[in-house]
């Protein structure tokens, strides 16, 4: 049983438990001992709603009892493929991409975005490397907007170095036998829905990061080039 099921089972368990003490005949409680069950049940169930969303990712939650990264967010990424185009044999220029995670405690669901096509994460594992270090590893789907060619399948392992970690970097391969390795830095706490609002964002950031500081080096940057045909 992984960690979401767990949560589904605690929560369920306790709604059963609140709901027995309604049923006539089932227990014999007094009216104040009832009252306390009863708001102490619904208190436990909203506190863990609470945790599992947000509170586990807080600073003081991962430094001392989460054993896993926060990795919430959207990411900027940088694809680098293998594929050749048969009728030039030149491969392609680097892509460029967007990382949406949403993550709680007991779940991690993610969604990559191009200008050309979207992959959805069928399913994710965040396993721990040790010292510190967790690995991603998922199997996703890719489904082109422009229909030019068909979508596929594919699997990618991403390597996490820290609990808070500024960029993330991996491998993927697909069931067309094609590989390549994808690189995300600069992340957006904003789960945007689409390629276009996560570019204009990432833009807008990176404008007014060069207009503060010139000379330094940009949080959020625009992660490739567009796909080529």
């Amino acid at each position: 049983m992984n960690d979401r099921h767990k949560s589904a089972a605690l929560v369920i368990l306790i709604m059963l438990a609140i709901v027995s003490l309604f049923i006539p005949g089932t227990v014999d409680l007094h009216p104040i001992l009832f009252s306390a069950l009863f708001w102490l049940g619904a208190i436990g169930m909203f506190t863990w709603m609470a945790f599992d969303k947000r509170i586990w990712r807080t600073k003081s939650m991962l430094k001392t009892w989460v054993d896993r990264p926060d990795l919430y967010g959207t990411w900027g990424a940088t694809l680098r493929s293998n594929w050749t185009d048969p009728t030039t044999g030149k491969t392609l220029q680097a892509i460029e991409a967007y990382m949406v995670i949403k993550q709680t405690f007991g779940s991690i669901r993610m969604r990559l975005l191009t200008s050309e096509s979207s992959s959805e994460v069928l399913g994710a594992s965040v396993l721990s490397a040790g010292n510190g270090k967790y690995r991603i590893a998922a199997i996703y789907r890719s489904n082109t907007k422009q229909g030019r060619e068909s979508g596929h399948t594919g699997m990618m392992v991403l390597e996490v170095l820290s609990k808070r970690p500024k960029r993330l970097s991996g491998r993927y391969s697909t069931d067309r036998g094609t590989e390549g390795e994808i690189e995300m830095h600069g992340r957006s706490r904003t789960l945007f829905p689409n390629f276009r609002e996560a570019r204009e964002a990432f833009l807008k950031s990176k404008a007014k990061t060069e207009a503060l500081a010139p000379s330094k080096s940009l949080g959020a940057v625009i992660p490739g080039e567009r796909q080529a045909a």
